[in-house]
C-alpha cells in the first residue's frame, strides 16, 4: 500500500474523526503528527500479461508469512513532525518505552491485532522535548474466499497459452523429423568400420600383450629389489651393527688423528737444527708413529668385528632369502638392480611397439571416427529439438497461481510434471487464479488503506459443491490434461498410465479453519450453488439435445447446414480458431492437438433421447457426477436448499473460537458472503444468445453455443439460473448472510450488469469455445467470467466489504479487531491438495476425440 503523507491541517482534521489525541503543549513547533501504515501482504503482480495499473491481478508476497504466528509489522515516520532539529525519537506503546532511536523511521512489531496506545517523545538539539500520542489500531482483514469456479476465476490462468504456440510447437516438431532424416542419411554413407577395426586391431591387441607382459615382469623384479634393500637395511639398523660400526667410526678418527700428528712430526723432525733438538724430534716422531700403529691395530679389528656382526645380522633378517654373509647380499643386490634396468629397456621396447599399434589403428579409423562425429552431433540436435518442442510448448501451458501463499508451495509448471513427474498442486488442480473477483476485491482492499493490510486465504476450487469441496473432502481431477497427456507423454518416451492416485483436497471449510488457528475471520467469501445444481450439466445437455427441455428425441444433426457444419469443425482444428481470432491465413493441420472428426458427437445420444434431456435431468435424483441425491431431491433447487442447512451448521460449528476466558464464540453470521452468479444468455442489447439450423451467422459462427437454441437458452436462464440466484439469496436472508449483488452503478447487480456482455454478446465477459481452447488447452473455461467478468465480481465484493469494514468510511477508523480472543499460532505446514471442474458445455464433444 502506498505510505500516506498528510499536511498539518488536513491530518488534524482526520485525527478528529477518528478519535486520535494529539497533546497541545509545544515546546518547539510541530509540523504534523507522526503517521503509520502497515506493509503490503497482498501485491500487484505487474508480470501479468497486459498488466493494467487501472485493473491490477494480485499474487502473494513469497516474503511474507501470509498467517503470522509472531506479530504485526508497523511502520512509522515521525520525519514531518517537526522543523526543529530533533535528535532523538523515543517510541512508547502502552505505557512501556520500546525503542529511542536517531531516526525518524522505526517499525515495531505488534503481538496481536487490536488498539494501542502509542506516545512519541520528540527532543531536539537544545534539549527541548514535545511529546505526541495517537491511538493506533493494528488490523489485518482475514478474508477467506471458497466456492466454486467461479470463485477460483476458472478460466482465466495467470499465463494463458498463446495462440500462435499451437502453429510454433508444429514448426518445432517438423525441424526434429528433419533433423532425424539427416542423421539416417549420413549413417547410411558410413564406411565398414567394423572391416577397418578387426584389420587393426589384432596388431593393436598383441602390442598391448606383450606391453603389459613387460609391465607385469619389472614390477616382479622391482619387488625383489625391494626385499634385498630392505634386508640391508635391517642388518645396517641391527643393534650390534650399529655399535660395531660406531666403533669402527671412533677408532677411524683415533687412526685419522694420529696420522696428522704423524706427518707433523716427521716434518718437525725433517727441520730440526742441532743434535739435541733432532733428538727430541725424533723421540716424538717415533711416540706417534706407535700411537698410529696401535690405533691401526685396534681399527682392523673393530672392522673385522663389524664384518662379523653383519654376517651374523645377514643370517638372521635374510631367513627366508637364504644369503649367508654381507658379501653375498651386496653381490644380490647388484645382480638384481641390473635385471630391473634390463626389464625397463624390454618394457619401454613393447610400449613404444603398442603406441606404434594405436596409432596405426586411430589412423585407419579417423574418417570414419569423423562421419561418427558428425552423426552424433546430428543426433544429439535431433534430441535437443523434441525435447526443445516439447519444453517449449508445456512452458506455454497456463500456470494458475504465479505465486503460492506461504503455507504452500510453489505451483510446478507443466514441464516439471510431464518431464520431471512433478506431483500436481491445490491451485492447479482446483484452476485457482489470481484473476478472480475474489482475489482481486482482497487487492483493492489492501491498496485502499494504508493503515490495515490484507491476508487472504483463496481456496476455491473449480467443480466444488456444498456437499463435496466446502464440507466434505474433494476427489478433484487428477489429470493435467486430458487431451494434452496423451499426446505428450508417449513423445518424450514415457509410459502414460495418467498421474499417480492423488489424494482428496480437505473440505475447503476444514482447510480455512486449520490454517487460520484461533484467528478472526473478517469475511468468509463464497460463490456456490451451480455444481448442486448441475448447471454445467444441464447446459451440456442443451448442447447435445435438441430441444433439450422436451422429449422430441431430435438428434440435432440432422437439423445442420453447411455452415454449422462447418462451425463445428472449427470447434476441433486449433489453427481455424487462431485464424479465427486473429485475422492470420495460417495452413490447417489435423495433427496437433486434435481431431477435426466433432460432428458425431451430436448424433443420437442420450440427451436427445425420451427422458434424457436437461429438463429430466433438473428434475432427477443423480448429481453431476451421477451419484444419487439422497431426498428431498424433487428438483435440483429443492435439493439445493437442503444443502444451504448443511452448510450453515458446518460454518457455524467449524469457525466456532476460543475465548481467553476459554468460553467459545460462535460464527459472527454477519461475516458471511454469498455471490451472486452473474448472467451469461444475452447479446450486446440483452436478448437472448442461441442458434437456429438454418439462421448461422457465416460471418462468425462461434459466437453461439453450437447446439443451443435461444428458446434453450431462455429456458434455462428463466427456469433454472434465476430460481438459483433467487435461492442463493433466499439462504443469506435465512441464515444472516449477506448476498453480494449490487456493483454500486444505481441499481445494477452482478446479474444485470452481465445480462448485456454475455456469450454471444460482442463486448463478452464471457468466455467462449475456442477462447477456452486456446488460452487454457480444454474446454473446462467456457461459460465462465473471463477478466472484464471477474472485474464486475470484484466491484461488487469490494463495494461489500470496504461498507462492512469501515462503517463511517475509509476516512474514519476501521472496524476493531475482536479483543476477546488470543490469537493461537497457526499450523502452517497443511496440506495441499487439488480441485475439479464445472463440466461445461462441450464435454461430450471434447471426450469422443
Amino acid at each position: 500500500m502506498a505510505f500516506k503523507s498528510i499536511i498539518s491541517t488536513v491530518f488534524i482534521s482526520a485525527t478528529a474523526a477518528v478519535g486520535l489525541a494529539i497533546t497541545p503543549t509545544l515546546t518547539f513547533a510541530i509540523a504534523t503528527p507522526f503517521d503509520w501504515s502497515m506493509p503490503d501482504r497482498l501485491l500487484e503482480n505487474t508480470s501479468f500479461p497486459g498488466y493494467d495499473a487501472n485493473s491490477p491481478i494480485p499474487e502473494y508476497d513469497p516474503n511474507a508469512l501470509m498467517l503470522p504466528p509472531d506479530g504485526w509489522l508497523v511502520n512509522f515516520d515521525a520525519c514531518a513532525s517537526s522543523t526543529a532539529n530533533i535528535v532523538s525519537y523515543e517510541w512508547v506503546v502502552d505505557g512501556a518505552s520500546v525503542a529511542t532511536v536517531g531516526d525518524c523511521l522505526f517499525e515495531y512489531k505488534f503481538p496481536e491485532e487490536g488498539v494501542y496506545q502509542v506516545a512519541l517523545t520528540l527532543t531536539d538539539d537544545t534539549g527541548a522535548t514535545e511529546t505526541l500520542n495517537q491511538e493506533v489500531t493494528v488490523q489485518d482483514w482475514l478474508i477467506i474466499t471458497m466456492g466454486d469456479s467461479y470463485g477460483s476465476g476458472e478460466g482465466n490462468p495467470i499465463k494463458p497459452v498463446t495462440a500462435l504456440s499451437h502453429v510454433d510447437f508444429n514448426i518445432l516438431l517438423d525441424l526434429a523429423e528433419n533433423l532425424q532424416a539427416d542423421v539416417q542419411d549420413f549413417l547410411n554413407q558410413l564406411p565398414g568400420l567394423e572391416e577397418v577395426q578387426q584389420t587393426k586391431q589384432q596388431l593393436h591387441d598383441d602390442a598391448l600383450a606383450t606391453r603389459n607382459q613387460a609391465q607385469q615382469d619389472l614390477n616382479i623384479l622391482k619387488q625383489d629389489l625391494q626385499g634385498l634393500v630392505e634386508i640391508r637395511t635391517n642388518v645396517e639398523n641391527d643393534p650390534t651393527v650399529t655399535a660395531a660400526r660406531n666403533k669402527v667410526v671412533s677408532i677411524q678418527g683415533e687412526v685419522n688423528f694420529w696420522t696428522v700428528e704423524v706427518n707433523n712430526d716427521q716434518q718437525a723432525y725433517n727441520n730440526c737444527s742441532g743434535l739435541l733438538d733432532c733428538a727430541n724430534k725424533l723421540a716424538t716422531l717415533e711416540s706417534s708413529k706407535l700411537s698410529l700403529a696401535a690405533a691401526e691395530a685396534r681399527l682392523v679389528s673393530a672392522k673385522a668385528a663389524l664384518l662379523v656382526a653383519r654376517n651374523a645380522a645377514v643370517v638372521i633378517y635374510s631367513i627366508f632369502a637364504t644369503i649367508q654373509n654381507f658379501s653375498d647380499l651386496g653381490v644380490a643386490i647388484d645382480a638384481k638392480t641390473a635385471a630391473v634396468n634390463f626389464a625397463q629397456n624390454t618394457f619401454n621396447t613393447a610400449q613404444n611397439v603398442y603406441q606404434n599399434a594405436a596409432d596405426a589403428l586411430q589412423q585407419a579409423i579417423d574418417a570414419v571416427i569423423s562421419l561418427q562425429s558428425i552423426i552424433a552431433d546430428l543426433q544429439r540436435a535431433w534430441e535437443e529439438a523434441k525435447i526443445k518442442a516439447q519444453t517449449q510448448y508445456l512452458e506455454r501451458l497456463p500456470a494458475w497461481t504465479s505465486t503460492a501463499p506461504s503455507w504452500g508451495t510453489d505451483e510446478p509448471t507443466y514441464v516439471d510434471m510431464v518431464l520431471e513427474g512433478a506431483i500436481p498442486g491445490e491451485a492447479l488442480r482446483c484452476h485457482r487464479s489470481m484473476i478472480s473477483g475474489q482475489a482481486r476485491a482482497a487487492l483493492a482492499i489492501e491498496q485502499a488503506d494504508p493503515h490495515t493490510s490484507v491476508t487472504l486465504v483463496h481456496l476455491s476450487c473449480t467443480g466444488a459443491t456444498i456437499k463435496d469441496g466446502l464440507i466434505g473432502d474433494y476427489v478433484g481431477t487428477d489429470h493435467i490434461n486430458p487431451i494434452l497427456e496423451p499426446l505428450l507423454y508417449p513423445s518424450i518416451n514415457k509410459s502414460y498410465t495418467g498421474l499417480p492416485e492423488q489424494p482428496k483436497i480437505k473440505g475447503q471449510i476444514a482447510n480455512a479453519v486449520e490454517k487460520i488457528g484461533n484467528r478472526e475471520a473478517d469475511a468468509i467469501v463464497i460463490s456456490i450453488g451451480g455444481n448442486d445444481i448441475g448447471f454445467a450439466k444441464i447446459i451440456e445437455k442443451c448442447v447435445l439435445g435438441q430441444p433439450c427441455h422436451t422429449d422430441l428425441g431430435i438428434p440435432p444433426a440432422d437439423n445442420f447446414n453447411p455452415a454449422l457444419i462447418d462451425a463445428i469443425e472449427q470447434n476441433c482444428r486449433p489453427v481455424a480458431l487462431i485464424n479465427l481470432l486473429t485475422g492470420l491465413s495460417l495452413p490447417t493441420t489435423e495433427s496437433f492437438p486434435f481431431s477435426d472428426k466433432c460432428l458425431a458427437t451430436y448424433e443420437l445420444t442420450e440427451e436427445n433421447q425420451p427422458g434424457g434431456g436437461a429438463l429430466a435431468f433438473y428434475n432427477g435424483e443423480e448429481d453431476k457426477d451421477g451419484n444419487s441425491l439422497p431426498e428431498p431431491w424433487t428438483d435440483k433447487i429443492t435439493y439445493l436448499k437442503g444443502q444451504w442447512v448443511n452448510l450453515n451448521r458446518n460454518l457455524n460449528t467449524q469457525f466456532e473460537r476460543v475465548l481467553n476466558n476459554g468460553e467459545t464464540k460462535p460464527l459472527d453470521s454477519g461475516r458471511v458472503y454469498l455471490t451472486e452468479y452473474p448472467d451469461p444468455t444475452g447479446d450486446d442489447i440483452g436478448n437472448y444468445c442461441g442458434w437456429f439450423p438454418e439462421q448461422v451467422d457465416t460471418s462468425d459462427p462461434l459466437n453461439h453455443l453450437i447446439g443451443v437454441t435461444q428458446n434453450e437458452m431462455e429456458w434455462a436462464d428463466f427456469e433454472i439460473a434465476t430460481a438459483l440466484r433467487s435461492a442463493t439469496e433466499t439462504a443469506a436472508n435465512d441464515y444472516g448472510w449477506n448476498f453480494i449483488t449490487k456493483t454500486g452503478v444505481f441499481n445494477s447487480t452482478i446479474a444485470s450488469t452481465s445480462r448485456n456482455h454475455g456469450y454471444c454478446a460482442v463486448d463478452h465477459w464471457i468466455i467462449r469455445v475456442p477462447e477456452t481452447l486456446i488460452t487454457q488447452m480444454d474446454h473446462n473455461g467456457v461459460a465462465h467470467p473471463n477478466r472484464d467478468g471477474h472485474g464486475n465480481y470484484q466491484q461488487a465484493i469490494y463495494n461489500q466489504l470496504i461498507s462492512d469494514f469501515y462503517p463511517n468510511g475509509l476516512d474514519a477508523q476501521p472496524r476493531l479487531p475482536d479483543p476477546e480472543t488470543t490469537q493461537a499460532v497457526p499450523n502452517t505446514n497443511s496440506s495441499s491438495g487439488g480441485g475439479g471442474s464445472l463440466t461445461p458445455l462441450l464435454l461430450l464433444l471434447l471426450s469422443t476425440l
